[in-house]
């Protein structure tokens, strides 16, 4: 991950070295190196951010009782950062939000209905 990261900001850093950019401007100079819309690139480096981070948070906190908790903690907290600084808009969020819901949601109507059926 750790390569990863490096070479995105070689290859977003590199390119312009002579421009002076700011956080805002980085999905614009990924796209550009990349030949994508501006927009899809703050998605794709949003994308490797949360999932760097969601790993690190689930690797530090696998011993503990509830290890789900700080992940969510944390996942929310780099996508409102993310959504503050302009690399992706609210509407993402929601629809994760949705997707989350929905998986919590089927995984307890299971274990309701499991627990009832041996009744």
């Amino acid at each position: 991950m750790i390569a990863f990261f490096g070479t995105i900001a070689f290859v977003v850093f590199g390119t312009s070295a002579a421009l002076a950019i700011g956080l805002n401007d980085v999905p614009q100079q990924f796209g550009n190196v990349l030949g994508i819309d501006s927009s899809t690139a703050g998605i794709i480096l949003s994308a490797a951010i949360v999932i760097s981070v969601a790993l690190a948070v689930g690797q530090a906190f696998s011993k503990s009782a509830n290890p789900l908790i700080p992940q969510v903690i944390s996942i929310v907290a780099v996508l409102a950062a993310l959504t503050a600084i302009g690399w992706i808009g609210i509407w993402l969020i929601l629809i994760i939000v949705v997707a989350f819901v929905a998986l919590v949601t089927k995984k307890t109507v299971d274990t309701i209905n499991s627990s009832g059926s041996g009744g």
